[in-house]
């Protein structure tokens, strides 16, 4: 009789675990097709990788934070310092990849800054070989090479060479240049005595995406113009979906683009803009509705100066010279340049030009504002079609090419930083464009190190 009883309360608790299960599936599929879901522009190719990874992305870093702002507490970017804190490593630990076992993975510190370095393993004793400086991405607000692990290891893996990923100071609280700085530090520092750590310093790139890309660039403008330094000169550079000037809000990407993306927006970028340029944090959706409509640059600047001539859009490639239609992108008053009046800056705006007006047109900031871009190593530069980013890269390419710069651009049709795609999700995920994005680095870096 007991055993009876007890077969028949284990069945009912199987009964309800099959129930709970038999309800939570459709609940969270809802969940993911009422929230999660974000259209994509037509030509995005991979469309279900690419929709699963916005999805994550609506969910994990969108949603909480548009719930907190229809609550009155805030929105994305009053989380910033939050985001910094929550995303701390755990420094007693190894980096993730330790246990792979493919490659010898530390963390350590060089001048002064925590860095990861990834090492083929069976290197004789005093055997030097190429290496690759790694510069991560996050909006230099967010992020650190620890999060980027898994995405810093397959490129250290399929290149075989000494990797070292960058942890740098991030804004807020150290806008530039304090990233810059940070950054140049470790890479003068390798360059100089990359020999302890079994480098040829004479075979040394740096890489980095989004916000990485543009530090990357920016390191490697300011190394090129120190010809008395004495210090071997970078053997080429890669750059991924790189943010290159924050002058001008309203190319045909940003247009076109929009904030139709959840990974990466127009204003969303623009508010990393914001917070790097040393804004107040408090203040900084109000700089974003300035900025989003080129009202912190005078008419003068935008149009009619040298500046101008850099981020001209008849520079680009034929077929994005104009924004292209969007069907998901919500149409924005002024959104286009084409026949705009041009409307004086009001005192308020002209207030925040006078404050970054020096800023906007230095190229550790901006690097595609450089006057001169003779020097620089060779370069490949990978750029996705739907992307606010892609025309920065593609202006950089240009003036790249006149500089007598050995250029490589690969154009994906994907989304920003879908090689993270990669190293984030199971191999069954990995998103098409992602998989071709990291190839395409690959190959670059063993061709060119």
């Amino acid at each position: 009789m007991n055993n009876s009883r007890r077969n028949g309360k284990t069945s009912n608790r199987k009964n309800t675990v099959l129930r709970a299960v038999v309800i939570a599936i459709p609940a969270v599929v809802a969940l993911f097709a009422i929230f999660g879901y974000s259209p994509l522009a037509d030509g995005m190719e991979d469309r279900y990788r690419a929709m699963l990874h916005m999805a994550v992305d609506n969910l994990i870093n969108q949603l909480p934070y548009k719930i907190t702002d229809a609550l009155g507490y805030g929105a994305y970017f009053d989380f910033i310092r939050f985001m910094q804190r929550r995303s701390q490593p755990d420094l007693s630990s190894p980096p993730g990849s330790a246990a792979y076992g493919d490659l010898s993975v530390t963390r350590t510190g060089l001048a002064g800054r925590t860095v990861i370095i990834y090492k083929p393993k069976g290197l004789t004793k005093g055997e030097l070989i190429p290496a690759l400086i790694y510069l991560h991405g996050g909006g230099w607000a967010l992020k650190n090479p620890d999060w980027y692990d898994s995405s810093v290891y397959p490129i250290a893996n399929c290149t075989r060479k000494i990797t070292i990923s960058v942890d740098y100071r991030l804004s807020p609280g150290h806008p530039f240049p304090a990233p810059v700085n940070d950054c140049l530090d470790v890479v003068r520092h390798v360059l100089k005595h990359g020999k302890t750590l079994g480098i040829d310093v004479s075979r040394v790139g740096i890489a980095g995406d989004d916000a990485g890309g543009n530090l990357a660039a920016a390191v490697a403008l300011r190394l090129s113009s120190e010809k008395s330094s004495g210090l071997p000169a970078l053997k080429f550079q890669v750059l991924l979906w790189p943010p290159l000037q924050a002058m001008d809000f309203k190319t045909p990407s940003y247009t076109e683009t929009g904030d139709s993306m959840s990974v990466l927006g127009r204003h969303k970028m623009v508010g990393y803009w914001a917070l790097y340029l040393g804004l107040e944090p408090a203040k900084v959706y109000d700089y974003i509705n300035v900025m989003v409509q080129n009202r912190h640059v005078t008419p003068q600047v935008l149009r009619h100066s040298k500046y101008a001539e850099y981020i001209d859009v008849q520079k680009l490639p034929v077929k994005f010279r104009k924004p292209r239609k969007n069907p998901m992108r919500a149409e924005v008053k002024g959104d286009s340049t084409t026949n705009e009046p041009e409307r004086k800056l009001s005192s308020k705006e002209l207030q925040l030009f006078n404050r970054i007006k020096h800023h906007l047109t230095n190229p550790l900031l901006s690097p595609l504002m450089a006057p001169d871009l003779g020097g620089l190593p060779s370069t490949l530069i990978v750029l996705s079609e739907f992307d606010v980013l892609r025309d920065d890269g593609l202006l950089y390419a240009h003036r790249l090419r006149q500089a007598g710069v050995p250029i490589q651009v690969y154009i994906g049709r994907g989304f920003h930083g879908d090689f993270h795609t990669y190293g984030l999700f199971p191999e069954l995920l990995h998103s098409r464009t992602g998989q071709m994005s990291v190839q395409s680095v690959c190959s670059y870096i063993t061709r060119e190190a």
